[in-house]
């Protein structure tokens, strides 16, 4: 019922420092109005935040890689309600990394973490589109991806342990990730690239430390002086407190390095003020009740069309032909013929 909705989100969404809950409002409110301004004036604004071969290398889009994480075009309840689920989810893996790192860090780090992800995906997309040009087109945007490579960091940090999926399935850590993009590329009966991309960040930093993202990030001092200079009243934001250059560390709470309990199954805790330290950790205890994917599966997607690029499914003829002209003509983008479907 609601109250038994309420007691789960509640505490999670005390537990998000300043820069997780700003993220997670700013996600669905530009999500909802670009989608409404596009529609209003038909203007290409999905353009902005599509992240694609032929947005990065034939458009020199370069701020795609980056920004994608911004924006998921809405295309029916479907859409609407993957949104949600991204947000819920993005409650549970974020907090911790803000914690981590400091809040002007996690910015960085969430942007890089982005930013790795699309750009594996765009040398996928163009190694496929020499067997098929329609690749070279399909984009990809949303906060899952982010939310994956974090998911994929987290299990990844302890490989010789096992997690349950849909709390039935035992599966080792080290072959998590691989198994959740199988499973949900099964459901949708084709090959998950982005998903595959995200969780491929996670392997390349648990085979090759020094190529880590926390490693690749600029020192502790710069983001000191960025926080003096610019940060330096450490207000709250959306009623979160910000957290301070180099992160927390609580009696118990894990580092950067160790497993953190996760959507799939317990959360995390920490808290960049003192007076607020217990209160996140309470709040932090409540998600261990719970394991996300225990139920029974439901359908983010319907059968609908959609004139919006699908970043999900495999493209379809048609929306390779519109891809073909948008080259020709510098504009649009190929439309994908079903909405978002995907199953959790």
């Amino acid at each position: 019922g609601g109250g038994g909705m309420g007691n789960i989100l509640k505490p999670l969404w005390e537990s998000c420092p300043a820069v997780t809950r700003l993220l997670l409002v700013t996600y669905p409110a530009l999500s909802l109005g670009l989608t409404a301004v596009e529609a209003a004036t038909n203007a290409p604004i999905h353009e902005l935040f599509g992240c694609s071969a032929w947005a990065v290398v034939w458009k020199l889009r370069v701020w795609t890689p980056l920004l994608s994480v911004l924006y998921r075009p809405f295309a029916g309840g479907m859409s609407f309600l993957m949104t949600l689920m991204e947000v819920y989810m993005g409650m549970a893996h974020f907090p911790q990394r803000e914690r981590e790192l400091g809040s002007v860090a996690f910015i960085a780090w969430a942007l890089l973490a982005n930013a790795a992800s699309n750009i594996l995906y765009v040398l996928v997309m163009l190694a496929l589109s020499a067997i098929d040009a329609r690749y070279f087109f399909m984009p990809n945007m949303g906060m899952f991806e982010l939310i994956m490579v974090i998911m994929s960091m987290q299990v990844l940090s302890d490989p010789g342990g096992s997690t349950k999926f849909w709390g039935i399935m035992v599966i080792p850590n080290k072959w998590y990730p691989l198994a959740f993009v199988g499973i949900f590329s099964f459901m949708n009966m084709t090959i998950m690239w982005n998903l595959l991309a995200a969780v491929a960040v996670g392997y390349v930093g648990l085979k090759y430390p020094s190529l880590q993202l926390d490693r690749l990030l600029p020192s502790q001092a710069l983001f000191k002086r960025i926080e003096s200079s610019c940060c330096s009243s450490r207000r709250a934001i959306l009623g979160g407190w910000w957290v301070p250059a180099g992160g927390l560390s609580l009696p118990g709470a894990g580092g950067a390095g160790s497993p953190s309990p996760s959507m799939f199954g317990s959360g995390s805790t920490g808290r960049s003020e003192e007076t607020q330290m217990s209160s996140w950790s309470s709040a932090a205890s409540a998600p261990a009740k719970f394991t996300a994917f225990s139920g029974q599966g439901q359908r983010l997607g319907d059968g609908s069309e959609d004139s919006r690029p699908n970043p999900w499914r495999q493209p379809t003829a048609a929306a390779a032909a519109r891809g073909s002209s948008a080259e020709q003509s510098g504009a649009g983008w190929p439309d994908a013929s079903q909405a978002v479907a995907s199953t959790v």
